[in-house]
């Protein structure tokens, strides 16, 4: 083959790797984007929606994510019309952490901007355990921190029970005397809980950490060692009857880039 030809062909492979590499690599908060992964359930058996609760996580603030995208976000979950809302953890990244109250005031001032009708809860995450600004900012902001307990929930005469969970090994004592005649959803911030609630009464698990990969091949999956170590590290999946839904986050972690995991926050229509 001429020499001319081979070069111009290893060229454009290059430009071609290094344009898909630059586009989709960019974090998806930076395009303006946050998806929106829609699901409905058949909860109580009625054609009219009982409850729509939007559930988001990992923003991993002060980690190159900014209070605008922020705002980006919280205007998409507005835009859902929720009844309840879920934090699911960890809302400041302690590695990168610097003490401001003003931007902390600005974080406080943007979460007040979400009004479900019937309440805003929260779980915390391992960054948000060891640090007292995270906590502050979500009590400041009205969220119910809930931790290893059952709240029940009641919209429109239908109840249901809203299950928090740390994972620390008290998954049991929380779950012991709950019944399988209330529909049973589990937040937790770990994926790591699944395997440990799996033969207990529950209908459904909600958890983050993982970022759904962050950075995914197609047929290899996550780039990164510590999130593929995770069960259920992505996506939607079943365990014993139980569905399990991961969320991809809002912000990033470990490097400045998504790829096949965009930031996204996950609506529940309850039926």
């Amino acid at each position: 083959m001429n020499r001319k030809i081979i070069i111009s062909l290893i060229g454009s492979i290059l430009l071609l790797i290094i344009f898909f590499i630059v586009f989709f690599t960019i974090p998806s908060h930076y395009k303006n984007k946050v998806k929106v992964a829609d699901y409905t359930l058949n909860v109580f058996n009625t054609k009219t929606t009982i409850a729509r609760v939007v559930v988001f996580s990992d923003t991993d603030l002060y980690y190159d994510y900014d209070i605008n995208a922020l705002k980006r976000a919280v205007t998409k979950i507005n835009e859902q019309n929720p009844d309840i809302v879920i934090f699911n953890g960890d809302l400041i990244l302690n590695s990168s952490y610097k003490e401001n109250k003003t931007l902390n005031n600005q974080i406080i001032s943007t979460l007040k901007e979400l009004k479900p009708l019937y309440g805003k809860f929260a779980i915390l995450g391992e960054q948000d355990l060891s640090n007292k600004d995270s906590q502050s900012i979500l009590k400041s902001a009205d969220f119910e921190i809930l931790t290893n307990t059952v709240r029940s929930i009641n919209i429109n005469n239908k109840n249901f029970n809203l299950i928090a969970l740390y994972d620390n090994n008290k998954e049991k004592d929380v779950l012991k005397n709950v019944s399988d005649k209330t529909f049973n959803m589990v937040i937790c911030h770990s994926p790591n809980i699944v395997d440990k609630i799996k033969d207990y009464k529950v209908d459904m698990i909600v958890v983050g950490h993982t970022l759904g990969g962050q950075y995914n091949i197609p047929l290899f999956g996550s780039i990164f060692k510590n999130i593929k170590s995770y069960p259920y590290y992505k996506g939607v999946n079943e365990v014993n009857g139980i569905k399990v839904y991961t969320s991809n986050g809002l912000g990033i972690y470990q490097s400045n880039m998504r790829f096949n995991a965009p930031s996204s926050v996950e609506l529940f229509i309850l039926k």
